[in-house]
């Protein structure tokens, strides 16, 4: 079966693009990666994983973990077109998924886990990150189709301003590989200004297409001045009802500058309605409808010896506040005995609470092909610290092994923080990647 799957797979690329590479500039690059993840919990005891978002281990965590992917990347190019299109091979947690959707029944849970046993609770699949078409109507009119990339605004962990796509990740910069289904027109007015434009296909349910009302609408208008960048975003989404769905209409404004060698960017959004669930004492989940603000600042530099440093500051409108993360915890003990997906959902690393300081620092050591990296990310108002020094060996041009350290750190366990709310504390990484 493995091999037949990677038959056909090879079969539809070269279906797919044979044609464009007997007339365009075709190129073909990636990564390979394979990574060791290790969770030691203390006590070593069955339940080390035990805890509110994870009750009697019902995830199935092990103390280690062995990870593959693959990123494909294929682009053509000529003088009016191009295309992209970026593939991710990687382990689905099918296992999950299935227990997930048998929990409330004893006789389906009993039947799934010993299918599992069998089967395996992980398959391969194929995640199109990027599959778009450009054409390129003259020097100041670009239309785009597909998947592609709409990320917007400057920050390094959060990117508020940003309204197209899902949430960013601070702790993983490789989801922001994935685009969004979009029809855009980017049309540059004269040097100085930039306009885009999208409509944005997003299914909300398992069966395909959208209705017109469905549809999303986001712009973007740029200016770039000598020294400073300005950018202006908006975004549209229509609901029958106010918060149905994890988008709502928003506006928003971001600014950078270079001031004396020093880079100086800030974000500013305003959100009708939040995109995140909110917990209530009776247990139901949902959405805020008030007008919420968010906003980021931050700066970065790069020293004489090397050393890069950036410093941020992220508001998240859409925190919990301290009342909010006990309501959270309330809630996640009354769900006997697992909690549904959606509040397991709730717990966002990174956006939990509302307030968060960002310091992140990297240094190449270029005679011992080596670099070093380290990021912190404190919350003031939960008390919660996260830190994630790495550090990086190029063997060679395209081989890389990496060792790095995530540790989630409560220095307040009443402030019920989301280093208390997580079932792992501590996760060793060994990574080696191959570019190609």
């Amino acid at each position: 079966m493995r091999r037949f799957t990677s038959a056909l797979f090879l079969l539809s690329i070269w279906a797919l693009f044979s044609g464009p590479v007997l007339t365009a500039e075709v190129s073909l690059y990636g990564e390979a990666l394979i990574n060791i993840s290790a969770f030691p919990a203390f006590p070593y005891a069955e339940s080390r994983f035990d805890g509110p978002l994870n009750p009697g281990n019902y995830q199935g965590l092990h103390d280690l973990n062995l990870g593959t992917d693959l990123l494909l990347k294929l682009s053509g190019q000529e003088e009016t077109a191009g295309f992209d299109f970026w593939l991710a091979v990687k382990p689905y947690q099918l296992g999950q998924v299935l227990l997930a959707a048998s929990l409330d029944d004893p006789a389906q849970t009993a039947a799934v886990v010993d299918s599992l046993a069998l089967l395996g609770s992980r398959i391969d699949v194929i995640d199109i990150l990027r599959a778009n078409i450009a054409w390129y109507v003259s020097d100041f009119l670009i239309l785009k189709i597909g998947r592609q990339g709409l990320l917007t605004g400057y920050g390094y962990g959060w990117n508020p301003i940003d309204f197209f796509n899902p949430l960013k990740d601070p702790f993983n910069p490789n989801q922001e590989l994935k685009g969004v289904d979009a029809l855009s027109v980017q049309y540059y007015l004269g040097n100085l200004f930039t306009l885009k434009l999208a409509g944005i296909y997003r299914p909300g349910g398992i069966a395909p297409g959208v209705d017109y009302p469905d549809l999303q609408v986001g712009a973007e208008m740029t200016g770039s001045f000598p020294s400073i960048e300005l950018k202006l975003t908006g975004f549209y989404d229509y609901d029958e009802s106010l918060g149905e769905d994890a988008y709502v209409p928003a506006v928003g404004a971001g600014l950078k500058a270079d001031i004396a060698g020093i880079g100086i960017y800030g974000e500013a959004a305003l959100k009708w309605g939040s995109r995140a669930f909110f917990p209530s004492e009776s247990a139901t989940l949902s959405r805020k409808e008030d007008l919420l603000f968010s906003g980021l600042a931050g700066a970065e530099y790069t020293f004489a010896w090397g050393l890069s440093a950036i410093v941020e500051y992220f508001y998240n409108g859409e925190g919990y506040s301290l009342a909010d993360r006990k309501l959270y915890q309330d809630n996640l003990a009354a769900a006997v005995p697992y909690p549904p997906s959606d509040l397991a959902l709730m717990y966002r690393p990174g956006y939990f609470a509302g307030h968060y300081i960002g310091l992140y620092l990297y240094l190449p050591l270029y005679d011992l092909y080596t670099d070093i990296g380290l990021s912190l990310i404190y919350s003031p108002d939960s008390w919660s610290l996260n830190i994630f020094p790495s550090i990086t060996l190029n063997v060679t041009g395209s081989l890389a092994v990496g060792f790095s350290y995530l540790g989630l750190i409560s220095l307040d366990d009443e402030q019920y923080n989301e280093a208390w709310f997580s079932p792992l504390k501590h996760i060793f990484q060994l990574e080696a990647s191959y570019s190609f």
